[in-house]
Parts: C-alpha cells; sequence; structure tokens
C-alpha cells in the first residue's frame, strides 16, 4: 500500500524569531522590577506600555527594556546604577531610535524566517524531483523513501552534495575514535 507524502508548511513564528534576535529573560541572571513610577511615567508619556525594568544581578544593574514577547523576549534599550536613571531628552532619543530599531529587528526577523522557509521549499522540490528521477529508473522503494523524507537527502542550498560529503568524511575519520570534550 502506498502512502501519499505529508504536505506540512512552516510557517512564520514570531516567538522563535524573537528568541534569536532579542534578549531571553533568564532568573539566574534577570529579575523583572515591579512596576515603578518611573516606569509607569514612561509607559503614559511615550504611549508604550510594554516598557519595563529588570534588575541586572551580574551588574547590579538596572536595565529599562521593552517586551518584544511580554514576558518571554525583551529588548534592551539602556542600563544604568539603581540610583542614576537616564535624562528625560536622552529617553526621548533613545525610545524613538528604539521604535525605528524594533521595527527594523520585526523586518529582518521576518526576511531571515522567509529565506529558510524558501531554502526549506526549494529542498523539498529537488527531493521530489529525485524522487522522480528514481521512479523513472524503476527504483519504486528507493523513490517512495525520497518522497517522504525517509532516505537522508541534503538540499543545494542547505549544503547540498558538498555537506553530504563533508558529514560523510567527518563520520569516517572519527569511526573508532573516542572524543572527549576536554
Amino acid at each position: 500500500m502506498e502512502t501519499a507524502p505529508l504536505d506540512i508548511e512552516i510557517i512564520y513564528d514570531p516567538v522563535a524569531e524573537a528568541h534569536n534576535e532579542g534578549l531571553v529573560l533568564d532568573a539566574t541572571r534577570h529579575r523583572v522590577m515591579p512596576d515603578s513610577e518611573f516606569v509607569l511615567w514612561l509607559r503614559r508619556h511615550y504611549k508604550r506600555p510594554t516598557l519595563f525594568e529588570y534588575h541586572h544581578l551580574e551588574t547590579d544593574n538596572i536595565v529599562l527594556c521593552d517586551w518584544l514577547i511580554r514576558g518571554k523576549v525583551a529588548q534592551e534599550l539602556e542600563a544604568y546604577p539603581h540610583d542614576e536613571r537616564p535624562s528625560r531628552a536622552f529617553l526621548d532619543l533613545r525610545i524613538v531610535m528604539c521604535d525605528k530599531s524594533a521595527d527594523a529587528m520585526r523586518r529582518k526577523m521576518k526576511r531571515a524566517a522567509e529565506e529558510r522557509q524558501a531554502i526549506r521549499d526549494e529542498a523539498s522540490a529537488e527531493r521530489q524531483n529525485s524522487a522522480k528521477h528514481l521512479k523513472h529508473l524503476g527504483l519504486h522503494a528507493e523513490s517512495r523513501a525520497m518522497a517522504s523524507g525517509e532516505s537522508s537527502f541534503i538540499g543545494t542550498r542547505e549544503g547540498g552534495q558538498s555537506l553530504a560529503m563533508a558529514k560523510e568524511e567527518l563520520a569516517n575519520l572519527t569511526r573508532n575514535r573516542i572524543i572527549t570534550g576536554g
């Protein structure tokens, strides 16, 4: 019985992209602070409900941030000692620049995700073409394995044959060797 290959489409994931581009908060290093009068004023003044501060446990500084993904990933705007908040003039410049930076970062994240998807789509098309070629040669089992993803295949833009050869060479070099991390 022949099964049809699954059609799976990977879409743009802003959370995954934000993890790649922003600061992922780590409880061992960062403590999100309760909203102070300063932060509440910043939110009202700049109309940015996503502003917050955290205490950096390693540097002992306060860091003003804007959430990219609330509660998970942030964009750092400025770090300062506990008793030295930045001036309003500085914040006016920094937060306006942050808007432009955040927009640019979102565009960059989306372009990167689209490029990775294009590479996956191209590899999938190459895999299907290889499957058709194998079927044309009468290699039906191999064709089904290729079409379903059971056989190894690396698309041209993913590294193609040269990556596959390098992996094989590396595997051969390390065969029967003990490799430690130091």
